[in-house]
């Protein structure tokens, strides 16, 4: 038994890093994405509970045997209705909605077509003879195709269509069942909870914090890097007298933002969330201070300055006029310059 890592999921976060009791874990920038070296490891699991991406797993552990006696899951979806558009909106692909058509509680019917249209699209999907589109947020039936079988009807969410039949007799039920999968990947996000119409879905956070940040650090507006390359899209900036990094409730503190920020200008705080106090989280255990980042520019480079114009380090080094290995003084590895730059010739990748 042992510590599994995905490297698919690993956003570079740190979190098994900074937290694990025994600093059996080292995540390195490589060029591809990231890569995990873990030696020394006890199988505790706090890895794998800090995680918020899925990027680590462990079959069993003391701390999932605790997760499972609380009957833990990171979403817990009841009421339901299959519309579909939490997975439309996740913005890490971590849900899938199965949707069926229940044919015994179908029956047939006239058309009026009323507001709140959410364009589940379940009327599109199931009509049997093709007669429903989705015209400016609007379904709209063609009555020369519409054999009056209410399948629309019974699959809207919303009760936006009105079909009726006199040689009907059945009292209507919502016909739409499925299934819905969170796979490990979801970060807590709480989108597909906001975009929710029904109050179906809940986000369960094991931790909760608090986000600081220095302005007398931050080095202005040139730099985005916090922004750019939260996984969450949680960051946002605010500007009169100066530059305030704003944090939205999209925010999981897994502290990517403190790990990358060329000024040590973010400091996340976690704690454990009141419902979930049988979970112990360590303190911090890793000073990334101790990194080095080495800077490759191949002779692909146009010198366009994408990377000097996402990142304050890249431009006051003229990384556009860089050619070979480097390593850029306050350089902390996000990647970001690579991430832009149009003609691939940027590698970063890490060094302790």
């Amino acid at each position: 038994m042992t510590v599994s890592f995905r490297a698919e999921n690993c956003v570079g976060c740190g979190l098994c890093e900074i937290t694990c009791p025994k600093s059996a874990i080292n995540v390195y920038k490589i060029e591809s994405g990231y890569h995990a070296e873990i030696e020394g490891c006890i199988d505790c699991g706090v890895c794998t509970v800090y995680c918020q991406y899925g990027a680590l797993h462990l079959d069993s552990s003391p701390y999932q045997k605790i997760l499972d006696r609380m009957h833990y899951s990171k979403v817990e979806v009841e009421g339901c209705v299959y519309c579909g558009i939490c997975a439309e909106n996740c913005p890490r692909d971590a849900i899938d909605v199965e949707k069926r058509l229940e044919k015994e509680k179908v029956r047939n019917g006239f058309i009026r077509i009323g507001e709140g249209c959410i364009q589940c699209r379940n009327c599109v999907i199931f009509c049997p003879t093709d007669a429903v589109r989705l015209i400016r947020g609007k379904p709209v039936i063609d009555e020369s195709k519409c054999i009056y079988c209410q399948i629309c009807q019974a699959s809207c969410p919303k009760d936006v269509i009105e079909i009726h039949c006199d040689s009907c007799k059945l009292s209507m039920e919502y016909a739409i069942s499925g299934d819905i999968q969170i796979s490990d990947s979801c970060s807590l996000c709480l989108t597909c909870e906001k975009v929710c119409q029904f109050d179906a879905i809940h986000v369960n956070r094991l931790f909760e914090g608090e986000q600081r940040f220095i302005a007398e650090r931050c080095l202005g507006e040139e730099c985005s890097i916090c922004m750019n390359i939260c996984p969450n899209s949680a960051i946002g900036y605010e500007y009169g007298e100066g530059k305030v990094v704003v944090f939205s409730d999209a925010c999981n503190y897994c502290g990517k933002c403190e790990k990358y920020c060329p000024g040590d200008a973010i400091e996340i705080v976690r704690h454990v969330s009141d419902r979930y106090t049988e979970i112990h989280l360590p303190e911090k255990r890793r000073d990334y201070h101790e990194i080095r980042a080495l800077v490759s520019v191949d002779d692909s480079c146009i010198g366009c300055h994408f990377c000097e114009a996402v990142c304050k380090i890249a431009k006051d080094a003229e990384m556009s006029a860089i050619r070979g290995e480097v390593e850029l003084e306050g350089c902390t590895t996000c990647g970001l310059c690579e991430s832009v730059c149009p003609m691939g010739s940027i590698k970063i990748v890490e060094r302790y």
